[in-house]
């Protein structure tokens, strides 16, 4: 649903401009800002009955007769026959006769440093079925970025720096996380799936070892292409099925880094910034948005953003903001319908404009009582900076939903954000301020944390490099927790 998801205005130190935005709702379930907790008392338990297990034996792979396992906690508890006994009646049941569980495979990873490992990557992993992936990254940002992937979700393979110990044999090597994957077209002979399987050493299924497996339909040694295939991939003690890994893993594929260029020129005599972020949203990269903002000779601000969304369905978006006289114009393509509002700040209220293809709707124009102000839905930009034209000011923000039925027009009392130490707020996540510098990859910069008070769950973490722009900011909407990320100019 594309929906505004305004809640806030914000309230910045002079001498910074930050934005923040808010993608629609687009995941299952909504997921709050915590760190991951053991429950010792609710036993993460998994039943597989009558499937059979594929070890290793030097050269090739043993099957055995239908057995049952048990996992618990994400590791084998145990193997035998008829355990439906041994596990209460809540515990999770696949029951797939015919079917056949190997050890999911181990990946190393070229272009994995410090630099270029995110969390994102370690749960792409997770859903394409790999049990473990070797990277560059030093071992202390390793345990970094693995707890925040865990913000996210708990099926996440075992991730190692190569620093730490050799290589196994039975290693499947990529030169980077964008190239995995579990088809056999992308190995050579000596580095195929079945071939590092059969070399593994140990038995993957002796009890307390990690439960990470593929469950395919066919028996792999006569059809290598199961492989590529599995009915579900069980890692870090979760079963994701066959369903939900190839719709999470097309949107996945849907994200495509390029979509946004390098923006267009601009008057050398304009003092102009251009960054280009990266959305993800529970764990998915889902968009794009470019934002450049100028400061013409004559005063004021422009403000051009510029946005993609890649699922799951695809939409782009174009904002163009002049302050601080307040007018705003902004263009969203949905489903093959295009939306144009506007909106002209007045001293005395205001005058919003909707018209879809082409056609003003019933509802506009929409006149807005004085201190009323408009921002376009899925953005929220802290303006509150240079000029602090809005403080005291606006009274309540004007949301405009566009998607689904009648337009409305709704109106939230404003909120205004303060910065606040970020050294208590930050344990919250699990994570100290320097941690979570690191991993904005703002190294002496300085982090911010945003809310309406110290006890506002909903508040926002910001990241700011030396040169006060926003590189990394984190926060909660109905989607699943967001994260924006800089990403490098593209030529």
């Amino acid at each position: 649903m594309i929906r505004s998801q305004l809640e806030h205005v914000m309230t910045l130190r002079p001498m910074l401009v930050c934005w923040l935005a808010f993608i629609p709702a687009i995941c299952h379930s909504t997921h709050g800002l915590s760190p991951d907790q053991e429950d010792s008392e609710s036993e993460r338990v998994v039943l597989l009955e009558a499937v059979s297990l594929l070890r290793p034996d030097g050269d090739g792979l043993i099957a055995s007769d239908p057995i049952d396992l048990i996992i618990k906690d994400g590791l084998v508890h145990e193997v035998g026959h008829d355990l439906s006994a041994k596990v209460s009646s809540s515990t999770y049941r696949l029951r797939r006769p015919g079917r056949w569980l190997i050890a999911s495979p181990v990946a190393c990873l070229g272009e994995s440093g410090d630099d270029s490992l995110f969390y994102d990557d370690l749960i792409h992993a997770g859903l394409l079925g790999f049990g473990e992936v070797i990277v560059d990254a030093t071992p202390a940002y390793v345990d970094l970025v693995r707890r925040r992937a865990l913000l996210e979700s708990k099926a996440i393979p075992t991730v190692t720096s190569r620093a730490e110990s050799p290589l196994p044999g039975h290693v499947v090597t990529f030169p980077r996380f964008d190239a995995m994957s579990l088809s056999n077209n992308d190995f050579s002979c000596d580095s195929e799936l079945l071939s590092a399987s059969s070399r593994r050493s140990g038995d993957p299924f002796r009890k307390g070892s990690r439960a990470h497996f593929l469950l395919v339909p066919e028996d792999p040694r006569m059809h290598e292409d199961g492989l590529a295939d599995p009915d579900a991939v069980l890692v870090g003690g979760e079963v994701i099925l066959k369903s939900e890994r190839l719709v999470r893993l097309d949107e996945h594929a849907r994200f495509d880094p390029t979509l946004l260029g390098s923006s267009d020129s601009v008057d050398a005599k304009v003092d102009a910034r251009r960054l280009l972020y990266e959305i993800v949203i529970a764990g998915i990269p889902r968009g794009l948005l470019r934002l450049e903002i100028e400061h013409p000779e004559t005063g004021g601000m422009r403000l051009q953003l510029t946005g993609v969304t890649t699922s799951p369905w695809s939409g782009s978006s174009r904002t163009s903001l002049v302050w601080p006289e307040g007018t705003v114009t902004h263009r969203e393509v949905i489903q093959r319908q295009t939306f144009d509002v506007s909106f002209k700040d007045r001293s005395g209220g205001g005058t919003l404009q909707i018209i879809r293809n082409d056609e003003a709707l019933p509802e506009s124009p929409v006149q807005l009582e004085a201190g009323d102000r408009y921002l376009p839905e899925t953005i929220l930009i802290l303006l509150d900076a240079l000029w602090n034209p809005t403080a005291n000011k606006t009274s309540r923000l004007v949301e405009v939903d566009l998607f689904g039925g009648p337009i409305t027009v709704l109106w939230s009392p404003r909120r205004p954000l303060t910065s606040m130490s970020p050294e208590i707020t930050s344990a919250r996540l699990g994570f100290s301020s320097d941690e979570l510098l690191d991993m904005a990859g703002a190294q002496g910069g300085r982090l911010l944390w945003l809310a309406s008070s110290e006890t506002d769950d909903s508040g926002i973490w910001a990241a700011l490099d030396r040169e006060k722009r926003l590189v990394w900011a984190l926060f909660p909407a109905p989607s699943g927790i967001t994260e924006w990320r800089l990403r490098p100019s593209r030529p």
